[in-house]
């Protein structure tokens, strides 16, 4: 039976990973002194533990799925080369049909060696750590259920380590940089009643809070003033570790008040996260720098409007970039759905 708050969970930070790349170009665009750019820096800053909430969300469903069952490494292989290798593949190289054949803006260096590191897409990076994950689950799971604490707390120090100390470009690819939070996930699928400890709910509430308001002051600070925050990545890894656990504790609190359309919500996202995920970037980007164009002559007729005198450039395109990005990861969705049923309804 599917844990419907990690459902929800995955929803809101596939969601909550597309508002980040929403407001990534307007924030280079506005000044740094404008309110409006303090705004979306806080609203960019508060969304960055959804990768982290990912990895937790994919250690905690596959210890689920093989606490009880015989883990059948060829199988488990295979599922993951399907389901998450080829799907990235070929997103991969339809970014690089939009990024290098049709605009221009990289090099073949972006298809080889750069899929190995995700590098046509700002997202893409993730799929090429998670598959390391993967690879490693199985040694992973055994290390976990014999040394559990040690495993913890060795995994907490790589992620720490590779969080802080290491400054390569992409070092967010290597897997000891979340290792922690996909461990985690393992660790909360078999001591599941710690997401209904009402203490460590409040006590781990107010650190991420207070973690949260520490981060977006530090980028602020770093952006405006140019004065980098030195602890932000010991920050980052506790205000990380604790957002999947309070996500998660609230979701369950509020499964009195679901509705039946939340439930129909989820039912018809849940099985598109992933690739909504992979192609959401792609949206964005036609959306500023093909769809908007054509919308210019538009924005001047709406700007000489009185009531939208004070409508910038910069705030019509992120409206219209946010509506055309909606719009098309529900038809992604629908396609999809109309895929599966299709499969379903020939095999």
């Amino acid at each position: 039976m599917k844990d419907r708050s990690i459902t929800k969970m995955s929803i809101l930070m596939c969601f909550f990973v597309v508002i980040v790349h929403l407001t990534t170009a307007p924030l280079e665009a506005l000044d740094k002194t404008s309110k409006w750019y303090a705004i979306l820096m806080v609203i960019n800053t508060l969304f960055r533990f959804v990768v982290p909430c990912f990895v937790f969300e994919s250690g905690f469903k596959l210890y689920k799925k093989f606490q009880r069952n015989e883990l059948d490494i060829k199988k488990f292989y295979l599922s993951r080369l399907k389901k998450i290798v080829v799907p990235y593949v070929i997103c991969y190289l339809i970014h690089c049909i939009y990024f290098i054949s049709i605009k221009k803006w990289a090099g073949l260096e972006a298809l080889f060696p750069g899929i190995f590191y995700g590098a046509i897409s700002a997202q893409l990076y993730y799929v090429v750590f998670t598959i390391q994950l993967y690879i490693l689950f199985p040694i992973i799971k055994k290390l976990l259920e014999k040394y559990m604490k040690t495993v913890l707390i060795i995994t907490l120090l790589m992620s720490l380590i590779t969080t802080v100390f290491v400054k390569w470009d992409y070092s967010v690819v290597l897997f000891t940089y979340w290792i922690f939070y996909f461990v985690l996930g393992m660790y909360i699928a078999k001591y599941p009643s710690l997401l209904e400890n009402k203490k460590v709910l409040i006590v781990g509430g107010l650190i991420f809070l207070g973690t949260t308001l520490i981060m977006i002051s530090a980028k602020l600070n770093s952006a405006i003033n140019n004065i980098p925050f030195k602890y932000y990545g010991y920050v980052y890894v506790v205000n990380s570790s604790l957002a999947p656990l309070i996500f998660i504790g609230l979701l369950k609190k509020l499964e009195v008040y679901d509705f039946k359309f939340i439930k129909k919500l989820e039912d018809f996202f849940e099985p598109n996260t992933y690739y909504i995920f992979l192609y959401h970037t792609l949206f964005i980007s036609i959306a500023n720098y093909d769809f908007n164009h054509y919308l210019e002559p538009l924005y001047n007729k709406i700007a000489q409007i009185s009531a939208f005198s004070g409508l910038t450039l910069v705030a019509f395109n992120l409206i219209s970039t946010t509506i055309f990005t909606l719009v098309c990861i529900v038809i992604l969705c629908l396609a999809n759905s109309l895929r599966s049923r299709i499969k379903i309804k020939f095999t």
